[in-house]
């Protein structure tokens, strides 16, 4: 006698469409025993397997009857009530989920009330496997499949225990479209599974998903799928005769509909027409050239597109030898054309201040105009990759790399008499002549120029000569960045 440990013997009778039997009736009846009796341990997964299939074959058409842990009397009783559900040339379908043993030579299917206090008392509290073939030949049914999935417990006495586990392949007598599947070969058991569903029943499951695969195929596909799940451990097999042309699950027929292009156009351009990101706008010009919203689509494209940074055709290129040769020259904020101011340059700092500077990035202020060989303005260090914002109001008058040492350079005008300078930058994000407020990000901190590190060479310009920034920026009581003590 060998007795299946932690048996979750899946049990199907499947329905089963060719030419023939594509319009005969459906029946399917699934059973999952998790909850014995006489074992202490709850299986782990038969419930959730039954439940899983009969929505599935529910979905599929199936008259579908679901019993859980049904003990032996309603297992029979609904057994029986299969004969005469199926029209003649039907497809019946029977799923059981729970322990199972094998004696003599024989597989058994174990209700939840069976005791099995001694070996004489198996045959009469279990349901032989060849008593439900023989059901399911009575039915009427021309299609018929039965699906045996062995689990690792043995949870009964250990008198009936022979040492080799698994179930055994006997000797069963069916008729012609008739196919029994095991879920592992004699002497393997079946993996419980990692989830809600047995190793075995998983691949079932997903089998139950491939349309217009004939039957042979779909179990070849759960087999592979299932030792390589197991490492080559299970290995399901089958054996039968009569189905080689059936599928599990007919494919579904072809209407020849034409969708309207505008249709599609307008429901791809309602999903983007908010968006500020130009991918989506030349993904849209990609898939319909001609489309509906073309032309507004390049319109957005174009307007939303980062500009690189390029060297400038402005007259500021033509400086980039004067600024090798006098580095501290300042003509290169002096060709802005800057108006001339009547007012005296005593007040020049009372009139930087109506412009309300913030500072241009969060981060440390390395080197000012004291500690600067050049006195040129402020470094401030800080992530690769940090925004870099307008510290006031203005017009970007340069945006380029003309300037040798400067890098990504960015050039904002904010007034009559005040220009501010953003070099070294890793990329800018606006162009020259566009309107900027404070705050607004104009660059991305980085190591263009002359620096090697992640920082932000900042100026201010007064009419054209370089001016303290600090004489502008908040105080350090505001937002201004702490200094750097070494």
């Amino acid at each position: 006698m060998k007795i299946l440990s932690h048996v979750t013997t899946a049990f199907i009778g499947v329905l089963l469409f060719n030419s023939q039997s594509f319009a005969a009736q459906k029946v399917a009846l699934v059973i999952g025993n998790s909850e014995y009796n006489t074992v202490s341990d709850r299986l782990k997964n038969p419930a959730n397997d039954a439940k899983a299939v009969a929505s599935r074959l529910k979905n599929l058409g199936y008259d579908t009857e679901l019993l859980l842990n049904a003990n032996l009397s309603k297992m029979l009783t609904a057994l029986n009530g299969l004969n005469g559900k199926v029209d003649a040339g039907g497809t019946v379908i029977v799923y059981y989920a729970g322990h199972g043993i094998q004696l003599s030579g024989h597989n058994y299917l174990v209700p939840v009330d069976a005791g099995m206090t001694n070996r004489d008392m198996v045959t009469r509290e279990t349901i032989q496997l060849q008593e439900v073939i023989d059901k399911l030949e009575s039915s009427g049914a021309a299609n018929r499949l039965v699906i045996l999935d062995a689990c690792r417990n043995d949870p009964f006495p250990k008198a009936f225990r022979s040492g080799t586990r698994g179930l055994t392949r006997e000797q069963l007598t069916t008729g012609n479209g008739m196919m029994v599947m095991y879920a592992a070969s004699p002497s393997e058991v079946a993996a419980d599974g990692q989830g809600q569903h047995g190793t075995f029943t998983q691949a079932l499951l997903q089998g139950f998903n491939q349309s217009g695969v004939k039957l042979p195929e779909m179990m070849d596909d759960i087999r592979e799928q299932v030792r390589r799940d197991t490492k080559g451990t299970q290995n399901p097999y089958y054996e039968g005769t009569g189905l080689s042309r059936f599928v599990l699950v007919p494919a579904a027929p072809v209407v020849n509909t034409v969708t309207p292009v505008a249709d599609s156009d307008k429901q791809f351009w309602d999903e983007i027409k908010s968006s500020t990101d130009a991918s989506e706008y030349q993904a849209y010009l990609t898939q319909y050239p001609n489309g509906k919203f073309a032309a507004l689509a390049q319109s957005r494209k174009d307007k939303y597109t980062v500009k690189p940074a390029q060297p400038s055709t402005s007259k500021l290129d033509t400086l980039r030898l004067e600024r090798e040769q006098a580095p501290n020259s300042t003509s290169i904020y002096d060709s802005l054309t800057l108006k001339p101011n009547r007012e005296n340059d005593n007040n020049m700092v009372s009139n930087g201040r109506y412009l309300k500077w913030t500072w241009p990035i969060t981060g440390i202020l390395s080197q000012s105009t004291e500690t600067s060989p050049n006195k040129n303005g402020v470094d401030i260090s800080g992530e690769r990759g940090s925004p870099v914002k307008a510290a006031a109001d203005g017009v970007i008058v340069y945006a380029g790399t003309g300037i040798v040492g400067y890098g990504n350079l960015i050039v904002i005008r904010h007034d009559d008499n005040f220009l501010s300078a953003y070099a070294n930058n890793e990329r800018l994000t606006k162009s020259e002549g566009l309107k900027v407020k404070a705050g607004e990000v104009i660059a991305l901190i980085g190591t263009s120029g002359e620096t090697k590190d992640n920082m932000l060479h900042f100026e201010i310009r007064y009419r054209g000569k370089p001016v303290d920034p600090l004489l502008f920026l908040p105080s350090a009581s505001e937002t201004k960045p702490p200094v750097d003590p070494f």
